[in-house]
């Protein structure tokens, strides 16, 4: 919208107060009331609106529903240890079962004799202990004995030293009579 300002005698200059909606431009020669220099008065309450930023509301409600989130997700990543732990007792009762199938086609490939990186004798689920590279260190094997004939398979039991509760299952296989 543009509007003209007059004085007395004289018209001043045009202005659009979509462009200058913060002042007013008085032209020289205009008889406004104001002396005859060009000079431009800003409006001091339009100052305020021109501050930009996020009020005192918007970031408590911002930093209440973070706490909320937070809250809630918290206690999931907490109870990860023992998932961890069943995890691990899992992988390693997997390993077992792989090594005690790997040493009884090693075996039987052998004529069911025992020799050195090609068969071991397996009579007892404890005997996993020599299939495997890397020690059972921090995890128990239960002891159970496994009858003749060669191939018996009978299950075994692995279970975490530092909670009980983590136990896995493998299958232990009759190597040697």
């Amino acid at each position: 919208m543009t509007k003209q300002i007059r004085g007395n005698a004289k018209a001043c200059q045009e202005v659009d107060e979509n462009v200058f909606n913060r002042a007013i431009l008085i032209t020289p020669g205009c008889t406004t009331g104001y002396p005859e220099t060009a000079f431009i008065q800003t409006r001091g309450t339009d100052m305020k609106r021109n501050q930009s930023g996020f009020t005192m509301i918007e970031l408590i409600v911002v930093i209440v529903i973070l706490g909320i989130l937070a809250a809630t997700a918290l206690p999931k990543f907490i109870d990860l240890s023992g998932d961890a732990k069943t995890a691990a007792v899992k992988g390693m009762a997997g390993s077992a079962n792989s090594a005690m199938s790997v040493n009884y086609a090693g075996c039987a490939a052998n004529g069911q004799v025992a020799a050195s990186g090609k068969c071991v004798a397996i009579t007892n689920c404890t005997d996993v202990s020599n299939l495997m590279q890397t020690p059972l260190t921090g995890y128990t094997v239960t002891s159970a004995a496994i009858a003749s004939p060669v191939g018996t398979a009978v299950t075994c039991t692995l279970t975490d030293d530092t909670d009980a509760t983590k136990t896995a299952t493998f299958t232990g296989i009759r190597t040697i009579n």
